[in-house]
This record gives C-alpha cells, sequence and structure tokens, in this order.
C-alpha cells in the first residue's frame, strides 16, 4: 500500500489534484498496519511520505496542509534519528525545513529561522558534497536562498560555495552530454545567485568567475578541449599528447553520435547508423572520459599546466579583455538585477562624472577616446558592480511570460506567438519591452561606459532573448535615443568563446563568399528580396573573384556543408526557424525541405570562417529549458569555427532585412569597418532613412530591376516614395532583431 502511494503520488496521468489525494488516503490505509510499535522504522517511513503529499496537496486549506506536512515530519523524527539513520534523519530533517520555509502560519520571521537551522544542521553534520552530492546541492541552494532573501551576505556566499562544489561533483560524474545537460538543469539558477552573493560581499573576482562558469560550459569545454596548444606538451612527452588527442577525438565523436541517435535519452537509436545499444555507448563514453581524466591528470603535474583544461579563473576571463571595450556581465536574480563590468582601472580616476543628460535622452553623442587611447591609462582591470536594485527576475519573468498568476501565456512570448493573427500586439509589445528595458537595466550601464565606442554583452538567463541594444527613451524633442545610438554592442555566450573567435578573427582574412540563395524557389513570393540580398553581398566580393552561390534546389544541406569549409564568409539568405524545447533542432530550411540544423553545425570542423550572416528568422534564439547553454545556431557556429555570426532574434521582414544587408556589405567593403561596427551603422541608418532615401538606394543597387514596373522591387520603391511616414522603417521590428555574436 506504500508503494502505491508513492505511485500515485509520482503519477503524470490523471488530475493531479486527485492524485495526491489518493496518495494521502492509501499513505493513511498502510499505516493501520505499519504502527510505531509494531513497526517502527516503516511507519516513519509512511509518516514522512504521508507530509510530503500533505506539502503538495492541491484541495484543502493550504496552511492547514502545510501544518499536517510539518506534524507528520516532526512525528517521523521521534523515532528517526541522526545516529542509527543519518541519511534518512538528514532527508527528513530537510523536508521538514522545506516546510517551514512555506510555511503560512505563524510568525514569518521564526519559521525562516526554523527553517535555516534544520538545513544548516543536516549540511554541517551529514549532507557534505563529497558525501552526499544530490542532497548537498539541493539543501545548500534552499539555505542560501533564505539567507540571500534575508540579505544575510557572508552566510549565503559561503552556503552558495558548498552548493556549486556539489554541482561540481555531479557535473564531472555525468558521462554523457545529456546527463551533462540534466545536471545543468537541476543547478538551474545556481551560478547567477551565487554570483549575486559573492558581489554583495565584495568578491568581485569571484562573482565573475563563478558567472562565467555556469554560462555555455558546453561550449566552452569544447572550445578548450579540442582546441588545445599541444605544442609544448609533444616536446615533452609526445606520447601523452598523442593519448589526449585520441581520447579527445573519442569524446568529440560520441557526442555526435549522442546527438544524431539520442542514445543516452531514449532506449532506441533514432536513426538507422550507427546503431550502438545504450550499455555500448555508457562503456564507450566512461572509458573515453577515463581516458581524458588520466591525461588530465598527467597534464597537470607538467610545470605550467598546473590549471589546464579546468573551470575559468578571474585570470583566463581578463586575459580575453579587449583594452579598448568593456565585458559585461548581465545577470537575474530574485533578490535583484545586477551588471559586472569589466573595464581599465583608469575608468573611475580619471574619468569626468558623466552628466544625466544620457539618461534623460538628450546627451550629445558618445565621445569616441576609450581610456586605453588616453595618456597614462592603465592596462589593469577594474571590476564595476552596477546594481539594478528597481529590477528583479519578477519583472523580467512577466516581461517575457506575463503576469505570474495568469494561465495564459503573456507578455514577449505570448505576443510573439500570435504575432500571425495579431501583429499589432506584437509589435506593440516590442515597443513596450524595448522602452522599459532602458530606465531599470541599459540605462545605468550606458552611464557607466559611456566614454567607451564599444561594448561585448554577455546576458545570463533570460536576458538572452531580448535586444539590448534597442533599449530606449524620448528624448525633449520626441525623438527616441536607443542605446546602440550611444555605443556599439556585441553579444557573446561567455569570455571564453571571445577569445578563441579572436583568433580565428584575427588569421582569417573576408576574402572568400559563400552565397546560400532561397533553396525553395517553389516559395520564391515569401522571399521575393532574396536575389537582391544575395546580389548586393557578391558585389562585395566581385574584385576579388572569389565567391560561390548555392541556390534554390541545388541549395540542399550536404551541398551546403560540403561548401564551407572552403570560404570565409557565409551568407544565408533562405527560412529559418528555432525551437525553442529542441534547440538542437533549430536550423535553416534548405531544398526539400531539408533542414541545416544546429547539430549538423555542431558536427563542423571549419578552417576559419570571419563571418556568417544568418539572414533568416529566428537565428539567434536560444533554448528555453537552459539559457544559460545557450544553445543556438550562433554557438553552434562559433564552435565549429566561426569569428562572427550576425543572427536574429525574432521572425524578420523580407524587404527591410534586405536593405539592412545590402547596407551592411556597402559599408564593410567600402568603408573599412570592422563587421560589428558595420551592422551597427546598418541598423541606424535603415531606422532614420526618410522613404525617398531608402527608394534611392534601392534604385542605385539595382537599376534594371528598378526600372521593370512589374517587379516587385519597382512596387517597394514606389511605396518608400509615397510613404506617409517619414521613417517608414523606424520601428524596432525593422532592424532591431539582428545582434552580432562575437568579434
Amino acid at each position: 500500500m506504500n508503494n502505491l502511494a508513492n505511485t500515485y503520488y509520482l503519477r503524470i496521468h490523471g488530475d493531479r489534484a486527485q492524485n495526491i489525494e489518493d496518495a494521502i488516503h492509501t499513505y493513511e490505509q498502510s499505516l493501520q498496519v505499519r504502527t510505531r510499535e509494531t513497526m517502527p522504522i516503516e511507519w516513519a517511513q509512511s509518516i514522512n511520505n504521508l507530509a510530503a503529499a500533505y506539502r503538495k496537496r492541491i484541495r484543502g486549506d493550504r496552511a492547514q496542509n502545510i501544518e499536517d506536512a510539518i506534524h507528520n515530519y516532526k512525528q517521523s523524527l521521534q523515532v528517526i534519528n541522526r545516529e542509527a539513520s543519518p541519511i534518512y534523519w538528514a532527508q527528513s530533517t530537510s523536508n521538514l525545513a522545506n516546510a517551514y520555509r512555506e510555511r503560512i502560519r505563524g510568525d514569518r520571521a521564526q519559521n525562516i529561522e526554523d527553517a535555516i537551522h534544520a538545513y544548516a544542521q543536516v549540511l554541517e553534520e551529514i549532507l557534505t558534497p563529497d558525501a552526499h552530492p544530490d542532497d548537498c546541492r539541493r539543501t545548500a541552494r534552499s539555505l542560501a536562498n533564505l539567507y540571500a532573501d534575508r540579505d544575510r551576505w557572508p552566510e549565503a556566499q559561503t552556503t552558495y560555495g558548498t552548493a556549486l562544489e556539489a554541482a561540481e561533483i555531479l557535473y564531472q560524474a555525468a558521462i554523457s552530454k545529456g546527463s551533462q545537460e540534466a545536471e545543468l538543469k537541476e543547478t538551474n539558477d545556481l551560478y547567477r545567485r551565487a554570483a549575486y552573493a559573492y558581489a554583495k560581499v565584495g568578491d568581485l573576482e569571484t562573482a565573475v568567475a563563478t558567472i562565467e562558469q555556469g554560462r555555455a560550459r558546453s561550449l566552452s569545454e569544447t572550445l578548450q578541449r579540442d582546441r588545445a596548444d599541444l605544442a609544448a606538451i609533444r616536446q615533452i612527452n609526445s606520447e601523452l599528447a598523442d593519448r589526449y588527442q585520441t581520447a579527445a577525438n573519442a569524446i568529440s565523436q560520441l557526442e555526435s553520435i549522442e546527438r544524431r541517435t539520442g542514445m543516452m535519452l531514449t532506449s532506441t537509436p533514432l536513426s538507422e547508423q550507427p546503431r550502438y545499444s545504450a550499455e555500448d555507448f555508457r562503456n564507450q563514453a566512461t572509458q573515453a572520459r577515463q581516458g581524458l581524466q588520466d591525461c588530465l591528470t598527467e597534464i597537470r603535474q607538467i610545470p605550467g599546466y598546473e590549471s589546464f583544461l579546468t573551470l575559468p579563473t578571474f585570470a583566463d576571463i581578463a586575459a580575453t579583455r579587449q583594452p579598448d571595450q568593456p565585458l559585461i556581465y548581465l545577470l537575474h536574480t530574485p533578490n535583484g538585477g545586477l551588471a559586472l563590468v569589466l573595464a581599465p582601472s583608469s575608468l573611475g580616476s580619471a574619468w569626468e562624472p558623466p552628466s544625466e543628460a544620457l539618461l534623460q535622452g538628450n546627451a550629445a553623442e558618445p565621445p569616441t577616446d576609450a581610456p586605453s587611447q588616453r595618456p597614462g591609462a592603465r592596462a589593469e582591470i577594474e571590476i564595476t558592480p552596477i546594481w539594478l536594485d528597481t529590477f528583479t527576475e519578477a519583472d523580467l519573468r512577466e516581461w517575457l511570460y506575463g503576469p505570474a498568476d495568469d494561465p495564459e501565456l503573456g507578455g514577449w512570448f505570448g505576443a510573439y506567438q500570435n504575432r500571425g493573427s495579431d501583429r499589432p500586439t506584437w509589435l506593440a509589445t516590442l515597443e513596450h519591452t524595448t522602452q522599459h528595458l532602458w530606465e531599470p537595466v541599459m540605462a545605468p550601464i550606458l552611464k557607466h561606459i559611456q566614454n567607451f565606442s564599444a561594448a561585448t554583452l554577455i546576458p545570463t538567463g533570460l536576458f538572452s532573448f531580448l535586444p539590448l541594444h534597442a533599449a530606449w527613451t524620448p528624448d525633449p524633442s520626441g525623438k527616441r535615443r536607443y542605446a546602440c545610438d550611444f555605443i556599439q554592442f556585441t553579444y557573446a555566450p561567455n569570455a571564453l568563446s571571445l577569445k578563441a573567435a579572436r583568433a580565428i578573427g584575427n588569421q582569417t582574412p573576408a576574402t572568400s563568399l559563400l552565397a546560400i540563395n532561397d533553396p525553395q524557389p517553389t516559395n520564391a513570393s515569401d522571399l521575393p528580396s532574396s536575389s537582391y540580398e544575395i546580389a548586393n553581398a557578391i558585389v562585395s566580393f566581385h574584385s576579388k573573384g572569389n565567391w560561390k552561390i548555392i541556390q534554390n534546389e541545388n541549395a540542399t544541406p550536404t551541398a551546403v556543408l560540403e561548401a564551407l569549409p572552403n570560404h570565409t564568409v557565409a551568407h544565408f539568405s533562405c527560412h529559418g526557424s528555432a525551437n525553442f524545447q529542441q534547440p538542437l533542432d533549430s536550423g535553416l530550411l534548405m531544398a526539400n525541405d531539408e533542414i541545416l540544423s544546429l547539430r549538423d553545425l555542431l558536427d563542423l570542423k571549419l578552417k576559419g570562417l570571419r563571418l556568417a550572416v544568418l539572414s533568416a528568422c529566428e537565428t539567434g534564439i536560444p533554448g528555453t529549458d537552459l539559457p544559460d547553454e545557450v544553445i543556438s545556431l550562433p554557438t553552434g557556429l562559433l564552435q565549429a569555427g566561426a569569428a562572427g555570426v550576425v543572427s536574429s532574434l525574432w521572425s524578420v521582414a523580407d524587404l527591410s532585412t534586405m536593405l539592412l544587408l545590402s547596407r551592411f556589405y556597402q559599408l564593410w567593403r567600402t568603408d573599412g569597418l570592422e563587421p560589428p561596427e558595420v551592422l551597427r551603422q546598418a541598423q541606424l541608418w535603415l531606422r532614420d532613412s526618410t522613404g525617398p532615401e531608402l527608394a534611392a538606394h534601392l534604385r542605385k543597387c539595382h537599376p534594371v530591376q528598378a526600372q521593370d514596373s512589374n517587379s516587385e522591387l519597382a512596387a517597394s520603391i514606389e511605396r518608400f516614395e509615397h510613404s506617409s511616414k517619414q521613417y517608414p522603417l523606424a520601428h524596432p521590428f525593422h532592424w532591431a532583431a539582428f545582434t552580432y555574436t562575437g568579434v
């Protein structure tokens, strides 16, 4: 009966409320036989289970349900003691702490203190990271969160450190990508909350290192593992270098098999080849990871290699920063928001205090004399915490999902989901959200870095879905001032990926173009501007004489993947889509309705790609289950060997996208600007151009088609010339979707 009750409690099918009622009833039945006198241990187990069911009960009075849970937990602890059953005692005590934390009746402060006391007892005495990492992670996180909610930051940062230690042990024990992702999902917001606590106690270097360690971890590990410089190691011990390379290659191959077959995630492979059994896969993965770990142990004994492939430190992060470009981590927690700005240390001493004009939206154009360009500027890094005190995780969730008590999906995601049937609401939501990003989030950051001309943003968690560069405020003249008016923003999954991207960018000239043009000609009406966009890109490379176009039915995934390694710039003009729940299925639509997916890109090993332009819908959106892993097309390309990626955060319009990217190539190849600044300038141009100016641009770029009265281009020119709006494409929808990831 106890086992049946457990099954009711865990049941997925049926009505959840009724399942819990059935569990409670069945536990009570089992207790008619499992009595305290005759079967004390079994009785305590059933009482503890009954308490858990009351705590999760949906029906009845919530306050009374929690009281019943507390009563039963206390009863079970009269029998279960730490000497005889230390683990069971610790788990029951943790459950009691959970109930105290949620208690409605009684003094709230005392309830929290009771929870803190119970959590602290079990962590100190039983649930240590080494002995019981899973229970330790869960309990330490709960305790640290309570400390944080009560502003007891020294205790919070210590306890978060314990939770992180346990989380690392669990992560290192995982043998497959799927199991690693499962551990990261359990860890959830732990790195963000821990970094916030470290910053609160003034340990800013640890705060930065912690948030970096929890951001795009899979990407960092793959880049470090597969691009490790073994030259010096090979001179010392060539056999060790060979063994390392063999183990790294084996893991890379197994990861590819896992992505393609679903191995370790399902009992049956999803593809025909190779057909591994789950047991074979586990054995091979275990052997490969042990082989790599053995190599790492030996390598770290070599002087100078003690930290080879370990978690990134602050020194590692500092080494990735460009001297004239601040690096900004942006994070949200239930306790508040925080930006951690890494910039030259002369920022605080040599600069004049910024005026309030910036926040009011009527500041002059930002100066370009970055501190590194000024005499006497120092190379040391200063970390500045910018506390976004008026902004919490609850605010961000409401922006994205709608009110917490509303069962319907609302906010940013709800409006976007319904954009086909209710376009005005989506456009209004886009404007509303970007405006609300200004005051609590971007304005304080801009005020601090206004003397720089460029900055790199590392947005964590749910910030990854928003166009931070398009935050805006009205100025006194009635116009808008956007964040990108003041500074050029690029984005990065984390700092370590910037180092890898910069190495590729520095040695890969943009001399060879691969252009993919509308792989589905039967749907040409969906992308009438695609050919014009490709033509603009090709003209930019025409003088080099080194370009290739794959179009229409020839643009298959196989053809594109074969051609990519032979070019240093790739431009995709096609349809695209993001799979929010299964981001490996996100991709670009090729000929015959085939998808060039993220899993395809992750298998690539490019010689060096200076730039990939993904001129398609939703090409920059990460998965929602693990937003801090940033599983997306741009990160896939960075892992494959790209230095920079232009991608989109929503479904974009054909004509405005063509205009934006035609201007992009024009500026890039004629003005000699770097790609991130080129994208910014193209966006500002598109936003601020009048209808006649846009029409003139089209006539100049495509004189023949402009004279054809039957062409779609001529019709667009006509609409621009007679537009009732002074700036027809000023709405953020037309230009703000595109972001630049990398260098």
